[in-house]
């Protein structure tokens, strides 16, 4: 049962956000002795928190386009949950992110920023598309509005994903320095203007 899944989800995530903090308020000493870091407590909100956010994004265009068409306090109800549905997945997303971030520069920090992204899109094409078939919602005022709230929602996705390719560009300078950067053995550094061996054998004439 999906909504059953989503409930044991949420009351893990709500654990892990605790274990977090616990883990945060630690001295690095008796973090052994606890069984469990920082930087793990971190890492098991964030894998928790992809997933639930994931289900209730899922969920949440599920009944959206079920409900198209309704009307009254029907219509209500369900914008109504739409908001709290997805500022939810905003909210759980960011907290996440903010726990990784004290680690620096991560693949699963990428990973969750690229997700962000992602869900994000979906959900602002989602209202947008919503919206647009609206009869109630087709003044021209509302149009103006609808692509104003449109136009925001991707310029976040857009700074979402600036974030995400600079921690990967980080992590790509990590792993590839560049060159003039590699700290040689001296034996290993090419010296300026010297021949190769095979130019310079003995049959040469």
């Amino acid at each position: 049962d999906e909504g059953e899944a989503r409930r044991v989800l949420m009351a893990t995530y709500a654990i892990m956000k605790s274990r977090y903090t616990e883990a945060s308020h630690r001295q690095p000493a008796k973090a052994e002795l606890a069984g469990e870091t920082k930087v793990e407590a971190a890492t098991s909100v964030a894998v928790v928190a992809c997933e639930l956010a994931t289900r209730i994004t899922t969920d949440s265009l599920h009944r959206r386009e079920a409900s198209a068409g309704s009307t009254g306090a029907t219509k209500l109800e369900m914008l109504r949950s739409w908001e709290e549905a997805t500022g939810q997945v905003s909210d759980i997303l960011d907290h996440a992110i903010s726990t990784l971030q004290t680690q620096g520069a991560t693949m699963l920090l990428v990973d969750i920023l690229l997700l962000k992204a992602d869900l994000l899109t979906r959900i602002a094409d989602a209202d947008a598309a919503a919206k647009a078939a609206d009869p109630d919602a087709l003044s021209d005022e509302n149009v103006t509005m609808a692509k104003a709230a449109h136009t925001a929602a991707l310029e976040e996705v857009t700074s979402v994903l600036s974030h995400a390719s600079r921690c990967a560009t980080a992590l790509h300078t990590v792993a590839c320095p560049p060159f003039d950067t590699l700290h040689l053995p001296a034996d290993e550094v090419p010296k300026s203007g010297e021949e190769s061996e095979e130019n310079t054998g003995d049959d040469a004439p």
